[in-house]
């Protein structure tokens, strides 16, 4: 049966806000979790000899995040009901972790834009993904927008003259 939309005599249900809160959640803790890249540009372009050191650790910062999101692979997995897309989310959540690692070896402008096409690779996954049923409503949006600040955060980096 479908779920009703709250409204005018029809009460939320315990359900219904507790997904609501969650999506509340996710939204405020992903955008927090943009705030360290902007920072550490902020630093770098304000105080040129911090400029490889911050480059350095925004990018160890990225790579976190896109191991984070192999995770959420990983998740997604233990919830199917269809074997077949367990055992290819199981194989995908891995990827994200050997691309970071292999990021990182890099030089720093070479591991940025490794990462941005990291980070372009597993949403365009979770896209095409996206009719597996997993996914709440929310998920992708917000995936969209925070991924598209990291990327041009951590792009700025490669426009430092330092690194």
């Amino acid at each position: 049966m479908p779920q009703q939309t709250p409204g005018p005599g029809r009460p939320a249900t315990a359900e219904q806000v507790s997904a609501a809160r969650l999506e509340r959640w996710a939204s405020r803790l992903g955008y927090a979790g943009v705030l360290p890249v902007f920072s550490l540009l902020a630093v770098a372009w304000l105080q040129p000899q911090w400029q490889p050191l911050a480059t350095r650790v925004g990018t160890i910062y990225v790579a976190t995040i896109v191991c984070f999101l192999g995770g959420i692979q990983w998740g997604y997995a233990l919830l199917s009901t269809a074997e077949q897309i367990r055992i290819r989310r199981i194989f995908v959540s891995i990827l994200p972790s050997l691309w970071a690692l292999i990021a990182l070896l890099l030089p720093a402008k070479l591991s940025i834009v490794a990462l941005i096409v990291g980070l372009g690779m597993i949403l365009t996954y979770e896209i095409m993904e996206q009719g597996d049923e997993v996914y709440p409503t929310w998920y992708l949006p917000l995936r969209i927008r925070l991924t598209t600040l990291l990327v041009i955060g951590i792009g700025a980096f490669a426009l430092l003259p330092a690194i």
